[in-house]
């Protein structure tokens, strides 16, 4: 595991600003250089111990990283973002240095280069909670729970798991959910693990936003979805995830759902008529459908059980109902 200290001597390191131990995930990635220049560009006088965890199983190395680090305050970042705002660590040394109590955690912004969305909209609990109610945004500076969480970006006390080897994250999940996973168990502890989100606290993904890679990484963490809930039965009620998503396969609820994530992939083509804002929140409800057939997909035929691929489409339209009569509603501005 590479360590390297910034910061450490320089007599710009501010009061009100705890020492963060940053850990970067993995030294075998292509991006874990840019990382650590990034980090060392905006180390904003903070005080930084940048750990890049070494090749081998992911989650594993987080967890020794975690355990070796000096500070008790732990910065994970993935090797596909970097720092983006001078105020980046910052943000994460004075809220915990404001909130010394040990379930206290810092979730910051991750956006992609050109678009001003951020990271958490792709959270499981982002998407599945607007299929109830297209209202239901994340409100920055407030705390979130477990269900938003996107550990692409985010700060906890060393402290709040006894051993990360055995406690910390776990193998299974990989980054896609395994700190969904963590948080949600952290958060059945006494007191309760408390998530604020400060979108100040910026990262950009290094590569720019696709929507077809987008769709393909939902289709992958709703298959680790299906084992979360496996492991974690409570979760489903709390993600709203569909029923009747065990028993025979039905390819042609399988056919219809593909069709829609081939619709959004024209759509975000460009092709078709016109370019209306539904088709942006179009994007949206895709992505959570895709979120869905890898949740229900797991079918050896590869067909989605027929109950559960009804509730999906169901809940597909309704978003699409609410959106299109959001534009019809809204009176046309003529230049």
């Amino acid at each position: 595991m590479e360590r390297l200290l910034t910061g450490r001597a320089s007599r710009f390191v501010r009061r009100g600003f705890v020492p963060l131990s940053v850990v970067i995930r993995a030294s075998d990635s292509p991006g874990a250089p840019e990382v650590l220049e990034a980090c060392r560009h905006f180390a904003g006088g903070c005080e930084l111990e940048l750990l890049v965890t070494p090749e081998g199983p992911g989650e594993e190395a987080r967890n020794r990283a975690a355990q070796a680090a000096r500070y008790d305050h732990v910065l994970f970042l993935d090797p596909e973002v970097q720092p983006a705002s001078e105020d980046f660590f910052r943000v994460h040394a004075s809220l915990h240095s404001a909130h010394p109590e040990t379930y206290f955690a810092v979730m910051g912004g991750v956006t992609w280069p050109g678009r001003h969305d951020t990271g958490v909209m792709l959270s499981p609990g982002y998407l599945l909670r607007r299929g109830q109610s297209p209202d239901t945004e994340p409100v920055p500076f407030t705390f979130l729970d477990y269900r938003y969480l996107s550990d692409s970006n985010f700060s906890v006390k060393k402290s709040v798991v006894r051993d990360w080897i055995t406690e910390g994250f776990r193998p299974e999940f990989s980054a896609a959910l395994g700190g969904v996973e963590l948080a949600w168990r952290l958060s059945r502890r006494p007191p309760g693990l408390r998530i604020l989100y400060d979108p100040t606290a910026l990262a950009c993904h290094r590569r720019a936003w696709s929507l077809p890679d987008a769709m393909e990484r939902q289709r992958v963490v709703g298959g680790l979805l299906r084992r979360l809930v496996d492991q974690h039965p409570e979760i489903a009620e709390d993600l709203d995830l569909p029923a009747g998503s065990e028993g025979q396969g039905d390819l042609e609820y399988a056919a219809i759902l593909d069709g829609v994530q081939a619709w959004a992939r024209i759509l975000d083509s460009g092709a078709g008529p016109g370019n209306q804002p539904w088709r942006r929140d179009f994007q949206s409800v895709a992505l959570e459908v895709c979120l869905l057939h890898g949740f229900v997909s797991a079918q050896p035929d590869g067909g989605v059980p027929a109950g559960a691929g009804a509730r999906i489409l169901e809940r597909f339209w309704r978003r699409l109902r609410q959106s299109l009569h959001a534009e019809l509603a809204t009176p046309a501005v003529h230049g």
